[in-house]
């Protein structure tokens, strides 16, 4: 089998999650024996990427014409071509579709449709998903999503046939996000990001559906009831330059609040695992992977009842009815005051976050490549 999969976002979005997702189901699918040769669509990347001596997986560079992908997939005889960005130009893909000498089958991952929740505060998104995205939902073989949420969403906002969308879950690097690191490590990242007490840790970003209002509110109620001083953590590229957040974020900035901005992955872990909880307020995900990285970390989680958190979760963590701030407090206070609830989803998050895996994601994708 001959697949082609777009990899332009290891570059196009490297530090967010797109990114994030191509780069591990690339490395994951490199660890797997397979009878299935790769061919690694790019065209934003100033370097010339390499294929790291496995012969089973070679880059091409494709231009943004329109007859771009057709060329392509012609000339690698590709079986399938997986898209994994919404940003690529809709007149490439639909001249593929249209191109009667082409039988390529063609995957694309949505990676959730959180903008139509909301779309007054996403005009921006939605209008670049109904252009380049939503119109392909017909021609496409299968959708890949990231949770059965996710699934849902697709059903019922764009109405796609249900046994065409396939959930694959995303997964955490075990030796990555499992291993304790010594005391010293989470200590040094402590004094680094001015940690001086105890702390609960949010990481993610800014969007309406993260939903940081209703966690700074209830943070400020927390810090009147709590028998002891911590501090609240912000982790993300947003809070690298306090002035630029929203006005109702910036409002919410009180004493006790710290924003570290930009975190390399080995300072992050070492936050993760020097946290006493970690709070995840968003309100629509499309799959919430800080979750599952703070589980992994052996830290408790706190997050809203809400989209697809609840069956990320499980019973491995504390949700609450979303949005309400009196609520989210009580259960931040309810975890750092009650050992034996601590203890117990401190080992329920450990043994849940083991359920999520890169090469799981890679062998299931594998598994839709092979079924279409």
């Amino acid at each position: 089998m001959r697949v082609g999969l777009d990899v332009n976002p290891l570059e196009t979005h490297k530090s967010r999650g797109i990114g994030h997702y191509v780069a591990n189901l690339l490395k994951s699918l490199k660890d797997i024996e397979a009878p299935v040769d790769f061919f690694l669509y790019y065209a934003d990347w100033k370097g010339e990427p390499t294929s790291q001596g496995n012969p089973r997986f070679r880059f091409r560079r494709v231009e943004r014409g329109a007859r771009s992908l057709s060329h392509f997939t012609a000339k690698d005889s590709l079986d399938v071509l997986h898209l994994t960005d919404y940003h690529f130009p809709l007149a490439a893909v639909q001249e593929l579709l249209s191109s009667p000498f082409s039988s390529v089958r063609l995957i694309t991952t949505v990676f959730d449709l959180n903008p139509y929740h909301n779309p007054n505060k996403s005009p921006r998104e939605v209008a670049l998903m109904e252009s380049n995205l939503k119109p392909l939902m017909d021609r496409l073989d299968r959708i890949i999503v990231l949770s059965e949420n996710g699934k849902k969403d697709l059903v019922h906002f764009w109405k796609v046939r249900a046994e065409k969308v396939i959930p694959i879950p995303l997964g955490v690097d075990p030796a990555r996000f499992s291993c304790p690191l010594r005391r010293g490590e989470v200590d040094r990242a402590r004094r680094q990001y001015g940690i001086t007490s105890k702390y609960i840790l949010y990481v993610g970003g800014i969007d309406w559906n993260k939903n940081l209002v209703t966690l700074l509110e209830a943070y400020k109620l927390f810090r009147l009831d709590s028998p002891a001083p911590y501090e609240l953590v912000l982790v993300g590229n947003h809070f690298q330059n306090p002035k630029a957040l929203p006005e109702n974020i910036k409002k919410g900035l009180g004493p006790g609040v710290k924003l570290t901005g930009f975190v390399p992955v080995k300072d992050l872990v070492a936050l993760y695992q020097g946290a006493e909880i970690f709070v995840f307020p968003s309100i629509h995900e499309g799959f919430g992977l800080p979750v599952v990285e703070a589980m992994a970390c052996g830290t408790p989680v706190v997050a809203f009842k809400s989209s697809c958190l609840p069956e990320v979760i499980g019973d491995a963590g504390l949700l609450v009815e979303p949005c309400h701030a009196s609520a989210l407090k009580e259960a931040m206070l309810n975890l750092v005051t009650n050992e034996h609830l601590y203890s117990t989803l401190k080992s329920r998050g450990l043994a849940r976050s083991r359920e999520f895996t890169w090469t799981r994601t890679a062998r299931c994708t594998l598994d839709v490549y092979t079924s279409v």
